[in-house]
């Protein structure tokens, strides 16, 4: 993200592996959250 490539719009994929048989996924699109209050 610092180094710009990862853009808007980009489709992101991130896993993690722990002790055990323990893991973790997701994918989602990056972007810019408006919040209206």
């Amino acid at each position: 993200v610092r180094e710009g490539k990862v853009k808007p719009g980009d489709i992101i994929a991130a896993s993690g592996f722990g002790a055990g048989l323990t893991w973790g996924a997701a994918i989602f699109e990056w972007g810019i959250s408006i919040i209206n209050n």
